[in-house]
């Protein structure tokens, strides 16, 4: 059984959850204060892409060693620039880059993104290998568990969870659950975890 969960969200910078962050808390420092809690997160296209050389650096410093991981929503058509953001995004990460989430619609990636994990979450198509079902939509190829509404009830939430962990593949040693609802409260998150750890993952 896999004991080893990191559960993370669709970003950090979501408006709902600004009060998770203390108030004087400078924006650039979200990330750090949110790697304390969480252990993954699932950045949006929109947010990687825009991301300059410096913010890589300082990414990639301020979360070097921590165990952190990212992985990198994908949705729009692969073209030359994100190509070269994903390499500029694996030469400062490192190991910390693990994935791509690719959303609705699977493309074939130049052999240069080898190094990633990819994953499919679609209600119509899938990819070759692992599959989880869940309120009809589909996560496929890479194990990533992903999901677009969160139940708020507790016991929702661990059954949720035990679906994911059971579809699982036996030698993984390690597993990534992400929560896209952005207009969920953060402590319903936060509770996640919780449960994920009473439920021995």
């Amino acid at each position: 059984m896999i004991e080893n969960l990191s559960i993370g969200t669709r970003s950090w910078t979501n408006q709902a959850w600004q009060s998770f962050f203390p108030e004087d808390l400078p924006v650039d420092w979200q990330l750090d204060y949110y790697s304390h809690y969480f252990n993954c997160v699932l950045v949006p296209e929109t947010q990687w892409l825009a991301w300059t050389e410096q913010q890589l650096i300082d990414f990639a410093e301020a979360l070097e060693g921590e165990g952190f991981e990212f992985f990198f929503e994908l949705k729009a058509s692969f073209v030359e620039q994100t190509g070269k953001q994903f390499t500029a995004i694996k030469s400062h990460f490192q190991s910390m880059a693990v994935g791509i989430l690719m959303i609705d619609t699977a493309q074939s990636l130049p052999d240069q993104l080898n190094d990633f994990h990819v994953t499919l979450f679609s209600e119509t198509e899938s990819l070759p290998g692992w599959r989880w079902h869940y309120n009809g939509e589909v996560c496929s190829g890479y194990p990533l568990g992903y999901v677009s509404n969160l139940p708020v009830e507790g016991k929702m939430q661990s059954s949720c969870l035990q679906s994911f962990m059971d579809s699982l593949p036996p030698d993984l040693e390690k597993a990534h659950f992400i929560v896209a609802d952005e207009a969920l409260a953060i402590e319903s998150v936060q509770n996640l975890k919780i449960i994920a750890e009473v439920m021995g993952f």
